[in-house]
């Protein structure tokens, strides 16, 4: 079935927190403006941006070693085409991106999620609510860490807004998950 669960399914898998690595298709638009040809290309390899974002579980449906369901939540380019400026975006993923290469839960945050949800089982509740809460995080992060910038840069991308929203609910970033963004950061200074 290609959507939600309207209840609960298992209560203790309830916000399951996941993290979701992409491989990054839109290299064709953004990639030659993150990765310059060259110099810089020769000294880093075949490198890959990645896309960054997180799903959170909301019914608990998800089993055990199988592709998360929920509602994911992204940093986007919202008209790669027209300009560099970035916005959120919430969906509901039900089935496994062919994009999709790694896949981590990295904690469970139903005691934070439910309170800002009010306590509410309803999924098409806890996807209104939630997408509120993370439109709200989002200028948080541009006013915050981006000085109110909305243009993708080294400080405001993908992998940054993720890492914002791990922190935000008190997770832990898995120490295996990396960008090359850590360690060559100069690479959006487009």
């Amino acid at each position: 079935m290609n959507r939600l669960k309207l209840q609960e399914i298992n209560k203790e898998k309830v916000y399951d927190f996941y993290l979701i690595v992409y491989a990054n298709t839109s290299d064709q638009i953004i990639g030659s403006r993150i990765y310059q040809a060259g110099a810089l290309e020769n000294t880093l390899g075949s490198t890959n941006a990645r896309h960054f974002s997180m799903l959170i579980d909301l019914t608990g449906e998800t089993p055990e070693g199988e592709y998360p369901k929920g509602m994911e939540v992204h940093e986007v380019i919202w008209e790669p085409e027209v300009s560099q400026e970035t916005a959120s975006m919430t969906q509901v993923r039900c089935t496994k991106s062919e994009k999709a290469i790694k896949t981590i839960k990295i904690g469970n945050v139903a005691e934070k999620l439910s309170k800002i949800c009010g306590g509410n089982s309803r999924t098409s509740n806890k996807l209104q609510c939630l997408g509120h809460y993370y439109c709200d995080l989002f200028e948080r992060f541009i006013e915050q860490e981006c000085k109110g910038d909305y243009n993708w840069s080294k400080l405001n991308n993908c992998h940054k807004f993720t890492k914002y929203c791990v922190q935000d609910l008190s997770l832990e970033w898995p120490e295996s998950i990396g960008s090359p963004l850590d360690d060559y950061p100069f690479l959006l200074d487009f």
